[in-house]
């Protein structure tokens, strides 16, 4: 019976346990109750969502590689426009079209791959195609 009494006292001194004195009372503990009860749900999806959004970054992954020359140069004006317009411009999609031999697969595979990729930029998905 002595820890049945120290158990009810325990839970009195923590407020988890309280004498019933009227409607208004009830509802102010249920409040504070409530209120404690939400905080920690939130703090908890908060922490569950960031723990999912961690587990759902996927890393790069490229079937068919493009096969760049290894003498890639230049384009920095073309590259820093593509930087430019992917961090600014709200639109999700980019399409490069020009006649073949332009260069509009190297450039946009050295620009994925130097210079956002490897400055460990973060993005949804990137999906990259060309017909080669």
């Amino acid at each position: 019976m002595e820890k049945v009494i120290e158990f009810r006292d325990r839970l009195f001194q923590e407020g988890l346990a309280w004498y019933y004195e009227g409607a208004e009372k009830f509802k102010e503990v249920i409040d504070i109750h409530l209120s404690k009860l939400i905080a920690q749900w939130s703090k908890k999806n908060e922490k569950e969502r960031a723990d999912f959004e961690k587990r759902t970054v996927f890393k790069p992954y490229f079937a068919q590689p493009y096969p760049i020359q290894e003498n890639f140069v230049g384009r920095r004006k073309e590259r820093s426009l593509l930087s430019e317009w992917l961090e600014n411009d709200p639109t999700p999609m980019l399409s490069l079209v020009s006649v073949g031999g332009m260069g509009k697969s190297a450039l946009s595979w050295y620009w994925l791959n130097e210079d956002l990729l490897k400055k460990d930029k973060k993005f949804d998905g990137v999906i990259w195609w060309s017909f080669y």
